[in-house]
């Protein structure tokens, strides 16, 4: 069963009970409340006999006439009757058609009903303290008209409600309500089907569009957006919808690139190794140790390719090994340029430490990790730098973390370069490119490893003209004072 129906379905049925309820009521309190006013209106019919017997009581003094002879209450009735039968007389009176609608075609009020005949059997009397002197000695289902004389309640008569509305005019006037509420009713529930109905289509097209747009990335199209301006709860869901869509367009872009990527490092040495080793078996090439020492070279580089791919596929998919403990990371620091210095030296590097001769604060990292880092950043360095040339290593230390810094003389690299620079294979053309060695794997293996440590790293232009390449890392503890 689709949405839109179970959505149609519980609103009408919601409406449906609803009226049904307010039917029920309405029916229970308009013939409650019906035969309240019939009462009110028969009590009205008994005020000239209420002051008939208060004329009475003031001549017996008291009730006992009526105590004493029970005829006495009827004689007393009847002679108020010509009262009581004018009520009647409307009564007949509105037994015509004409009598039952007035101008505008409505049904008119009831009439006031009569006191006649069986009617004076629901009558009784009571004294001022509602104790029965004639009649149904029952308080419960009576009304009572107060019997006053000079400004003090002496009695009361009682009037038994009526079980069910006795007159036919009375049920008329009833069912014709009844009727036109119904009428009302059945035209709500068509009104409330169709809102419904419209409803159902206003909040079930959106979600229509979403299964569309779902079965689109299903199908890899992940140019698939919602259209939808809604503020509710639906607009969110769309806009969250068009967010996870171009995010998996940029996840399966990447992906391209990557493999792109991947294939175009491994072609390089791979058909290397195929046109050696072709050569050596049409005889162009001699098999010596030379050969050999070439073809184990390209093996190697493809080796440390694969190797690099797969710690940095580890890294960014934060499954990289790291045994971190509290190290300080200026002392592996001095270690690593230690071992790169004759290297620069023999290049024509100028290495310019400036690093402090203390300790340094400690760092909660991997050792290994944190030697890999400064590697990687002194090789590309010295990989990238015009000879002659100078790299500098510097520090600076605030009170939640330590940053260090390689800056080299030359060639920089422009603006628009140095936020891409840590992506993977990602290379600037003129100066930084292939023919200098590197596969653009080191730098953003950099920037795994440092945001691994909860750290950053960023590139700058330095103030010499070159590259600056600033490393964060948080502070456990502050170096001693020596």
């Amino acid at each position: 069963m689709k949405l839109s129906h179970k959505f149609l379905a519980a609103i009408l049925s919601y409406t449906l009970l609803l009226i049904i309820l307010m039917a029920g009521s309405v029916a229970f309190f308009a013939n409650r409340n019906f035969s309240d006013y019939v009462t009110n209106v028969e009590l009205e019919n008994l005020d000239a006999l209420a002051q008939g017997l208060a004329e009475t009581y003031a001549k017996s003094g008291g009730w006992d006439l009526f105590r004493e002879n029970p005829q006495a209450w009827g004689q007393m009735v009847m002679q108020y009757s010509e009262n009581l039968r004018l009520g009647r007389m409307e009564v007949e009176a509105a037994k015509s058609k004409q009598g039952m609608q007035n101008r505008q075609g409505r049904t008119a009020p009831p009439p006031r009903p009569d006191f006649q005949g069986r009617q004076l059997r629901r009558l009784s009397l009571f004294d001022a303290d509602k104790k029965i002197v004639f009649g149904n000695p029952q308080l419960k289902g009576q009304s009572l008209l107060p019997i006053e004389l000079d400004g003090k309640t002496i009695g009361h008569i009682g009037l038994k409600q009526r079980d069910h509305l006795q007159h036919p005019l009375d049920s008329v006037f009833l069912r014709q309500q009844t009727k036109v509420f119904f009428v009302i009713s059945l035209a709500a529930l068509i009104l409330g089907g169709a809102a419904s109905f419209f409803l159902a289509r206003k909040l079930t097209n959106p979600i229509k569009a979403l299964t569309h747009g779902v079965r689109k990335l299903q199908a890899r199209q992940f140019d698939a957006r919602i259209n939808l301006n809604s503020r509710d709860e639906l607009g969110e869901l769309a806009r969250t919808f068009n967010s996870m869509a171009q995010t998996l367009a940029r996840y399966e872009a990447a992906r391209k690139q990557w493999v792109m990527d991947v294939a175009h490092e491994l072609r390089t040495p791979l058909s290397v190794l195929q046109v050696e080793i072709e050569a050596m078996q049409d005889g162009i090439k001699r098999v010596d140790d030379n050969a050999l020492e070439s073809l184990r070279a390209e093996v190697l580089h493809l080796g440390r390719i694969v190797q690099d791919l797969h710690e940095l596929s580890l890294a960014e998919s934060k499954m990289l090994k790291m045994e971190k403990l509290e190290i300080r990371p200026l002392s592996v620091l001095q270690e690593t340029l230690q071992r790169f210095m004759e290297r620069c030296s023999k290049e024509g590097l100028v290495l310019e430490n400036r690093l402090p001769n203390g300790p340094g604060p400690l760092v909660l990292t991997d050792k290994d990790r944190l030697l890999q880092l400064f590697s990687n950043l002194l090789e590309n360095a010295l990989r990238y730098t015009d000879k002659p040339g100078t790299l500098t290593v510097g520090q600076r230390v605030s009170e939640d973390e330590l940053v260090v810094f390689f800056e080299d003389s030359g060639p920089g690299v422009d603006e628009e370069h140095l936020d891409r620079l840590f992506d993977r294979f990602y290379r600037t053309d003129a100066s930084r490119n292939r023919n200098k060695g590197g596969r653009g794997i080191g730098l953003a293996l950099c920037k795994s490893i440092t945001e691994a440590h909860g750290g950053r790293i960023r590139a700058l232009k330095g103030d010499s003209g070159g590259l600056r390449v600033e490393v964060a890392l948080p502070i456990t503890k502050a170096s001693p004072k020596e």
